[in-house]
């Protein structure tokens, strides 16, 4: 039996089908859809179900399985079928292998196979020979067929018989016929057959063909090929028509049926069937002819039934030869193996069985030969990016690679543009690859096509439109009718409404563009006979560049309407949306990128193209195909018109269709005439049909048709140009030329090719100067000259007459006399100067506008004027000063009129039209507001500046100086005359956050306007400051802009004019003349003098004088022993080191032999001083002593050689060297061994080096303390002390005083042994203890106990501290020490005599085991306890232990961490600081051990204890909402009971303290001082939540934890006090931890201060309205109010009852955040003083005010006022007056109130009556009253209430009980306001 597998039933290649118990299994070659050979198997399996009713599973596509799963699959049918039927002889061995397996199965093989010899295996094949020998006749007779071809599957013995019979049928009937036969290799392959097909119908010009395979793709060819074909397998006549002349069918019905009864039968019925051989044809029905072509003769009818009928009767001579035999197309003779003339196939060893031979007459193809992948190159002729030619060929190659199985590619592109060696380097690298298509995609490769097509015939190559083949067979031209698609854009185009003139950008004057040209005019004159086109040639396929110049040339200069083009970019598309203009796109679609604004689009496809070709090339068929595709155009789907634009119409989208439906159809009349050409010369068509032939359209075009404007080719645009730049002033003016010259930067970094020059300050030389610059210019071949001013309008002139080879800009040139070369550009300054205007007047507080003007002429003046008037705008009161500078550029004179305007004239804000931007300077120095001009001065200075208007030269300039570049001038040289806004020629820079949202609101409308074009500034009659009237020239009734240029040198009525300023010239001596500070003069500074009247300059002292002091009219002599170099000093220099004078000279002398001088008081200049300590020295005039060499010294001053230098203090020699002695280390002068240091200890080591020389080195330690390393000799230690760092005692010693260590002695262990037992004692007191019940308990002793566990937690706290590396003095260390026990310092109990060594492992271990032992000493008690019968409670046993983990839980926490407490050591090593014996993290000293220890420690003490308690404690909430909570209080009452139920999380707080205080000295290790810092820091946070919180159940207790907390920060300030000095590194500790203080401190004040500023500011409008009213007679009125408002708005209602909490608080209220302040006015309401604060408030804030006068309320009169006024005290006006309420203002609000509109208030009317009132009230708050919810009077209530119905208040109450109770209840309640109503009620 095989092993078993397990059968996957759904998986990709096949899938089982069972229905029912299955009983007859079938495993199918192929598919069940293939309709052939598994199609008429899977046909009978359903006829024997149905017959014998027997069910049955398939299997199909099996024989794609691997070996494995067929295996599975066999298995599965047979443990569960009985009968297996196997459909094809390929699976003949697994079929063996398990019918050998499975003896009691049936299994049934179909196929051409051996006889099997298992009697359980048996044999059926159908005779197909029989019908492909009928079908063979039936093709030879159809007339006019004389070549046959046959597609064979896998070449096997079952397929041979086959195809010799289809050779033998046909020739029986023509002799003479011509048979091929090719393999596919497979049964089923549609790909291949189809090829396969395509090759003999294209290669070999068969006319009919045959086949073998199970699909029927090849009738499917044939068909569409025109050509005729004999099916096989399955009727293929029905699926593919009359081209299948008929097909040869199998039915294996009742083969399978005989075959599955003898199988169910068993026995002798199943071996006759097992020994018969199956092999049935017509004789059994098991073959037939299908459906007849009616291309089928009777006669050939006749001559088939007659061969049926003989097969049938079993007369079967197919393969009987009167020779014998038959020769095969080898040569061999095949003769039957039995002799006689026919070959055997009925017995077991057949001859049909055997053959493996093709008949003679057949030619053999082999088997099919097709690629299985193929690499295709491509040399593209632009940049696939060029969104044309080639981007529409590079996506058609990824279409190819998509769809051509096995494809790949690669290209280069930009190859039209390389030289010849280029191309053909590409070309080359592609015949070097191996590629097997090379696609050259554009006519400019058509030579170098041929030349490479001749060399490399191996290679098929494919020319995308080129323009000849000389010959070449393996070269493809593909060419796309793209005239086709320009007749329907020419249609389209002239369609469009206003088109009159069509403009053509065409690529080259070749055949195809002017083909494609004369196409496009040809379609307009179609739909528009008397439309214009004109034509301009860029001379390349690919430059956007020119292609957008020539497209600018023909929109402006040639007046075309539409454009399009051939060429590669789709640059005139993009330009036709750029300008508004329409275009029709070519080779992409220009309406989906660009907008309707193009109509649309011929696009070139060339999927289909090059899919076709490359196919082609893969299948073999290149031979036929590569002349298939020459001209393809829309029938061939190689053309499209993309996406049509919106403009385009119905109606001309319909004929525009019609056209494309006509040329899809084949009918081409485009160039079906004679056309006569521009130059008068007739073109007559060559072709048959009366059209131009394909030759001729693709070689014979090059002319353009009568009609059309040919402008030939465009002159190529400059690639450079260099533009010249005459400034007005300084480029650095921040103005003017400031915004010229960023426009010339901008102009040379983005216009491609362009460079510039310039020359400043211009209009400052005189003419000659201003004609050398121009002349200048000129001879420098300038191509552009741009004038910087309109002070330059008469030379601009006379130069641009002079040269009219130049191009002239004038920026706000006030003339131009007529020449077109000279351009003047104005911006419209005077719109910005109007919104300038509208921002200042906008200004609260703005009263008068200063205005600094540069000249009295018109261009100033305008803006002035419109400055004025955008100011009136908006405040209609304002004033405005005017003062006159006297030029464009001059920063002191504009200061001088700035202070002026300001100081002396009252100016609130200033604005100036010069080119510095001092004014705004001066500004932001002063205070003051300015409105900046030319450059953005908020960013420069500050929101002083409001905004400024900014001129922007960049459009302006770059559309000139383009246009000259393109040769584009005389287009565009009067576009950018006058530019405003609707250029971006104009902004208003960044607005100051003074400006309000508001004022910028309007300010960008106004310039939205202006953008928009809609300009009425001077749009009136004006009157200026003389009375004169000026009149606008305009139709428009505005200024015109020749009268803008030069006609407003006038201002405005109103305006107060200064006239010119004048500055002061004249200064006394002593002082020079500063114009800059107006009208001052200034002193001369120290150093110069002036010593006559009004100099302009001080002059500076000579040298050897000086002036110390301002002022000065002279200067004075230096003194003796100083020196003066150089004019203007102020003071006289000393000699220089080394010298000295005796003054009044310009030398010094030397200092002598032995001495020096480097500085010294004036007396001793003229002496030296001696060389001091630790120097020498041997010359003379030395300015210092020589220093003896590093850490040497000398023993007296005035050495005078280096032998008398010796090691320094803190050094120690050792050789010729001398070496620092370290810290721990004491070294004097001269020490050659150094001594150790008290608290430190030296280990000596000797080094011997290679030379045997011994040198000593020293490594120090610090101690744990002073007393037990004494200074002394290195390695000194206190008595009784052992070991590094003196850290161990020695054996039975223990830890005494003063560092020493005493000896045992017989009484040594018995401390430890007593603690042991007080320690047992405690833990047991403390279980019985627990066990108090706490209602017993008073809360003084509560306090004891928990003042008791402060003070316990308080001296470990005090043990953590003692860890800080500090030296504690008596008797503080004293009382640490006695300490030492609660903190687990084991050495206070002499652990070491019990132990007997001094070993730090095993004192770590033993304090880590502490409490272990005392919980291993509580149980065994308890154990004792239970066994005694004593029962032991869990929770007290729980209780005690967290009592005692509390009391030491600072302990446990500093044991555990103790090994990581290290420190570090002079000699750069770190030791523990309780031990320092034991050096961290090396394996000395046993510190390893001890860390794993005390990682143990820390999981099992402070991260275990305090994560229970943070799980208890997160516990308790939830489990006390969930009635647990009794029992989690009582468990842990050591946890809760000692704080208040509020803060029972303070247990968790109070360990975290706990745990930080353990670990600062190891967080902080590196530093005592940031030690120190760091737990002050946790006490004082710790302290400040105890205060906050008071968590303690007594105040006593409370007070006892915060003075703890007090004691134990004051104790951190002392312990400063014991520090060593502090090192650098400490200082930098120190200083950080006080810089993060005083920077938190800044930060929280400086927030705080940003905060309120911000509110102030911008304050939150939070309520919806505040009712005002007196509590006392309308407190629930008020109530009731906010109740009916509140759901009427999203805000709040501010009721002070429900939200005051100062009085601050609720003026803020009412002044920043309310929408409405509601005054319920009663009785008493104004006499209130909190009323009146509110309601004058208001009145100030201008927060509107709603008034609701009640019964009671009577309007005050003044006398009123008075009154209330005097009956408040002075206490009530003081407190009023703090809050900015005076007598007055209560008046004037009261006053206020009086007269506005009342909404009277009922408080006795209906209440529906009060709702409608209320409502009244909400809409004047402006209220939502769409959700206002109005009463309905009821019949019956279900609670009715009742009040004092003469009290108001009390009906109130009764309203809002009313409210509520309804609310509460869901039931009807009223309110009866009479007993009428009760009465009502009841009833």
């Amino acid at each position: 039996m095989l092993p078993r597998k397990k059968l996957l039933l759904n998986v990709l290649y096949f899938q089982i089908t069972f229905v029912g118990a299955a009983k007859n299994c079938y495993a199918y070659l192929g598919s069940v859809n293939d309709f052939g050979f598994t199609y008429a198997q899977h046909v009978a399996r359903s006829y024997v179900d149905g017959e014998l009713s027997t069910v049955s599973a398939y299997a199909e596509r099996v024989s794609f399985l691997g070996p494995d799963a067929q295996d599975a699959l066999l298995q599965k049918f047979a443990t569960s079928c009985d009968v297996i039927v196997v459909g094809s002889d390929t699976m003949h061995d697994v079929a063996h292998k398990f019918a050998q397996a499975y003896p009691n199965k049936k299994f049934i093989i179909v196929g051409h196979v051996p006889r099997p010899v298992i009697t359980n295996f048996a044999f059926a094949y159908v005779r197909t020979y029989q019908g492909k020998y009928i079908a063979g006749m039936i093709a030879a007779s159809h007339p006019g067929v004389k070549r046959l071809g046959y597609v064979g599957s896998v070449r096997t013995p079952s397929a041979f018989p086959n195809v010799n019979a289809f050779y033998l049928g046909a020739a029986s009937v023509d002799p003479n016929i011509i048979v091929y036969n090719i393999n596919t290799n497979s049964w089923f392959a549609p790909d291949l057959e189809r090829v396969a097909a395509l090759q003999l119908f294209s290669l070999h010009d068969v006319d009919l063909i045959s086949y073998d395979s199970d699909s029927d793709e090849l009738c499917k060819v044939a068909a569409e090929q025109g050509k005729l074909s004999i099916g096989y397998k399955s009727d293929a006549a029905i699926a593919h028509g009359d081209s299948v002349l008929t097909s040869v069918l199998f039915d294996w019905r009742q083969t399978f049926k005989k075959l599955v009864m003898a199988a169910g039968a068993g026995g002798t019925a199943w071996d006759a069937a097992y020994q018969a051989y199956e092999y049935d044809g017509f004789d059994e029905n098991a073959i037939s002819l299908g459906t007849y072509s009616t291309a089928v003769g009777a006669e050939t009818r006749a001559k088939a039934k007659t061969v049926v009928d003989a097969f049938a009767a079993k007369n079967d001579n197919v393969f009987c030869s009167p020779t014998g035999g038959f020769r095969d197309t080898q040569g061999t003779w095949r003769s039957p193996k039995n002799g006689g003339n026919c070959l055997q196939m009925e017995s077991a060893d057949s001859d049909l069985q055997d053959m493996d031979w093709l008949h003679g007459g057949i030619t053999d193809l082999g088997y099919l030969t097709v690629k299985s992948s193929i690499h295709v190159c491509y040399a593209f002729s632009g940049p696939i990016s060029d969104m044309g030619w080639t981007y529409y060929q590079n996506l058609a190659r990824s279409y190819v690679d998509v769809r051509v199985a096995g494809c790949t590619s690669e290209y280069v592109e930009n190859v039209a543009l390389m030289d010849e060696s280029g191309q053909k380097s590409v070309l080359d690298m592609f015949v070097a690859k191996g590629c097997d298509n090379v696609v050259l995609a554009h006519e400019v490769f058509s030579d170098i096509a041929n030349e490479y097509a001749g060399k490399h015939p191996n290679i098929n190559w494919i020319g995308a439109g080129l323009r000849f083949n000389q010959g070449h067979t393996n070269l493809a031209t593909a060419h796309i009718r793209s005239y086709q698609g320009k007749f329907v854009a020419g249609m389209i185009a002239a369609s469009q409404p206003g088109v009159k003139r069509l403009g053509y950008v065409m690529a080259l004057r070749i055949s195809e563009p002017m083909r494609d040209a004369n196409a496009f005019f040809l379609g307009a004159k179609s739909v528009n006979p008397d439309i214009k086109m004109t034509v301009l040639t860029v001379g390349s396929f690919y430059a956007p560049r020119e292609e957008r110049i020539a497209g600018l040339r023909l929109y402006h200069l040639y007046g075309a309407d539409v454009l399009t083009y051939d060429s590669d970019s789709d640059e005139i598309c993009k330009l036709a949306a750029e300008e508004g203009k329409l275009a029709i796109g070519h080779k992409s679609d220009c309406t989906v990128r660009h907008g309707d604004t193009s109509l649309a689009s011929t696009i070139l496809n060339w999927n289909d193209i090059f899919k076709n070709l490359v196919q082609a090339e893969k299948d073999g068929l290149w031979k036929a195909k590569w002349q298939s595709l020459e001209f393809v155009g829309f029938e061939a789907s190689g053309l499209t018109l993309g996406t049509y634009s919106s403009k385009v119409d119905m109606a001309t989208r319909t004929i525009a269709e019609a056209k494309v439906a006509e040329f899809a159809a084949g009918t081409d009349r485009v160039f079906c005439k004679n056309f006569t050409d521009i130059n008068g010369k007739i073109h007559a068509p060559q072709g048959a049909d009366g059209c131009f032939t394909s030759a001729q359209l693709l070689s014979e075009l090059d002319w353009l048709h009568e009609g059309i404007q040919d402008l030939g080719v465009m002159p190529t645009p400059k690639d450079t140009v260099h533009s010249c730049y005459a400034f007005f002033g300084p480029i650095t003016d921040f103005g003017w030329t400031y915004a010229h010259n960023l426009a010339r930067n901008w102009i040379d970094a983005n216009l491609a090719g362009s460079t510039s020059e310039y020359v400043e300050n211009v209009n400052f030389m005189d003419r000659a100067g201003q004609n050398a610059t121009l002349d200048g210019f000129v001879a420098k071949g300038c191509d552009n000259v741009v004038l910087g001013s309109g002070t330059f309008s008469e030379i601009a002139n006379e130069y641009a007459g002079r040269y009219p080879n130049i191009n002239w800009i004038g920026a706000a040139l006030w003339f131009n006399l007529g020449h077109t070369n000279l351009a003047t550009a104005h911006i419209r300054a005077y719109q910005g100067r109007f919104i300038a205007g509208m921002i200042a007047g906008a200004q609260p507080g703005v009263k008068r506008l200063g205005y600094v003007m540069a000249l009295r002429i018109s261009e100033p003046m305008r803006d002035a004027n419109a400055f004025y008037l955008g100011a009136k705008l908006v405040n209609p009161d304002i004033k405005m000063t005017v003062l006159t500078v006297g030029s464009f550029y001059a920063p002191r004179e504009e200061r001088i009129a700035g202070l002026r305007l300001y100081h002396v004239h009252g100016a609130d804000v200033i604005a100036y039209d010069s080119d510095s931007d001092e004014v705004c300077k001066l500004a932001a120095e002063e205070g003051k507001l300015s409105i900046g001009h030319k450059s953005d001065c908020t960013v420069s200075w500050g929101n002083s500046n409001l905004a400024s208007t900014i001129f922007d030269w960049r459009a302006s300039f770059e559309l000139l100086i383009k246009a000259t570049k393109d040769g584009l001038w005389s287009a565009f040289w009067q576009t950018v005359e006058f530019s405003g806004f609707e250029w971006n020629a104009l902004s208003m820079g960044t607005y100051s956050t003074r400006v309000d949202m508001a004022t910028r609101y309007k300010a960008e409308a106004k310039i939205a306007e202006f953008a928009a074009g809609t300009d009425r500034v001077f749009c009136k009659n004006f009157t200026d400051t003389t009375g004169k009237i000026h009149i606008p020239a305009g139709a428009d009734g505005c200024f015109t802009d020749v009268q803008l240029v030069s006609q407003l040198a006038w201002l405005h009525d109103g305006i107060e004019d200064l006239g010119e300023m004048v500055v002061p010239k004249s200064c006394p001596r002593g002082q020079r003349r500063d114009a800059l500070v107006a009208g001052l003069c200034v002193d001369c500074t120290a150093g110069s003098y002036a010593d006559t009247e009004d100099q302009t300059q001080c002059q500076k002292c000579h040298s050897g004088l000086f002036a110390s002091s301002n002022r000065a009219t002279a200067c004075e002599i230096c003194p003796a022993g100083t020196f003066a170099m150089g004019a203007g000093s102020a003071s006289c220099d000393a000699c220089l080191n080394g010298t000295y004078s005796t003054g009044g000279s310009s030398a010094c002398t030397d200092c002598p032999v032995g001495k020096y001088r480097s500085g010294g008081s004036a007396a001793m200049l003229s002496s030296c001083l001696i060389c001091d300590i630790a120097s020498y020295s041997s010359e003379s005039g030395s300015s210092k002593c020589n220093s003896c060499r590093e850490r040497r010294t000398t023993r007296y001053p005035s050495a005078t050689t280096e032998v008398d230098c010796i090691c320094a203090e803190g050094y120690y020699s050792h050789g010729s060297d001398c070496f620092r002695c370290g810290e721990g280390m004491s070294c004097d002068i001269g020490t050659t061994v150094p001594q150790q240091v008290a608290g430190f200890w030296i280990e000596t080591k000797a080094n011997v080096s290679r030379r045997l020389a011994t040198s000593m080195e020293y490594s120090v330690f610090k101690c744990h303390s002073v007393q037990e390393c004494p200074a002394g000799p290195p390695g000194t230690c206190a008595r009784g002390r052992t070991g590094k760092a003196c850290a161990v005692c020695m054996d039975m010693h223990y830890k005494g005083d003063g560092g020493e260590c005493n000896v045992c002695g017989e009484s040594g262990p018995v401390p430890a042994i007593l603690a042991v037992c007080a320690a047992v004692f405690a833990v047991l007191a403390l279980y019985f203890f627990s066990a108090v019940d706490p209602s017993t308990q008073m809360l003084t002793m509560v306090t004891i106990i928990a003042c008791m566990g402060q003070l316990a937690t308080m001296v470990q706290a005090l043990g953590a501290i003692k860890n800080i590396q500090i030296s504690w003095v008596e008797p503080v260390k004293s009382f640490l020490n006695v300490l030492g026990l609660l903190t687990l310092d084991l050495d206070v109990i002499r652990t070491t005599c019990l132990l007997g060594v001094d070993s730090p492992p095993v004192k770590y271990l033993s304090r880590l085991l502490v409490y272990p032992f005392l919980v291993l000493s509580l149980a065994i008690m308890l154990g004792i306890m239970q066994f005694v019968g004593r029962r032991v409670d869990p929770d007290r046993v729980i209780n005690s232990q967290g009592v005692l983990i509390l009391i030491f839980y600072i302990s446990l926490a500093v044991s555990s961490l103790l090994p990581f407490h290290c420190v570090p050591n002079p000699n750069g090593t770190s030791a523990m600081s309780t031990n320092p014996s034991v050096i961290c993290w090396t394996s000395e000293g046993n510190h390893l051990p001890m860390v794993i220890m005390g990682v143990f420690g820390v999981l099992c003490y402070p991260v275990l204890i305090l994560g229970l308690v943070a799980w208890i404690t997160w516990q308790f909430p939830k489990r006390i909402a969930a009635g647990g909570g009794i029992q989690l209080v009582k468990r842990y009452r050591w946890l809760f009971s000692r704080f208040k139920l509020e803060t029972y999380f303070y247990g968790l707080i109070y360990l975290a303290r706990n745990l930080c205080i353990a670990l600062v000295p190891i967080v902080f290790a590196f530093s005592s001082h940031a030690q120190i810092l760091a737990t002050t820091f946790v006490l004082v946070l710790t302290a400040m939540i105890q205060v906050l919180l008071w968590p303690w159940r007594t105040t006593f207790a409370n007070l006892s934890d915060m003075l703890i907390n007090i004691m134990l920060i004051l104790i951190m300030p002392g312990m400063c006090l014991l520090l060593p000095e502090s090192d650098a590194k400490q200082k930098e500790v120190v200083a950080w931890y006080l810089q993060s203080l005083l920077f938190f401190a800044l930060v929280s004040v400086f927030g705080t201060v940003a905060y309120m500023a911000y509110r102030h500011l911008v304050p939150a409008t939070g309520y919806g309205a505040f009712i005002c009213h007196h509590k006392g007679g309308a407190a629930n009125l008020a109530r009731l109010f906010k109740m009916k408002l509140a759901p009427l708005t999203a805000s709040e209602i501010f009721l002070d009852s429900d939200e005051l909490e100062t009085l601050d608080l609720l003026y803020d209220t009412v002044r920043s955040h309310v929408k409405n302040l509601i005054v319920l006015l009663t009785k008493e309401t104004l006499s209130r003083m909190w009323c009146c604060g509110e309601i004058t408030t208001a009145v100030k804030n201008n927060v509107p005010i709603i008034t609701v006068p009640c019964d009671d309320y009577v309007p005050p009169t003044d006398e009123d006022l008075e009154i209330i006024e005097k009956g408040w005290n002075n206490e009530q006006w003081a407190t009023l007056a703090t809050m900015g309420v005076m007598p007055e203002d209560m008046k004037a609000a009261y006053k206020h109130i009086r007269a506005l509109p009342q909404l009277r208030f009922s408080r006795f009317a209906p209440f529906a009556e009060q709702l409608a009132a209320i409502e009244e009230i909400a809409k004047a708050c402006r209220f939502s009253t769409g959700n206002f919810r109005s009463e309905q009077t009821v019949a019956r209530t279900d609670i009715l209430l009742l009040g004092a119905v003469n009290d108001a208040e009390a009906m109130c109450a009764c309203q809002i009980l009313r409210e509520e109770c309804q609310k509460l209840t869901q039931v009807q309640c009223s309110v009866a306001s009479t007993s009428d109503e009760a009465g009502k009620f009841s009833d």
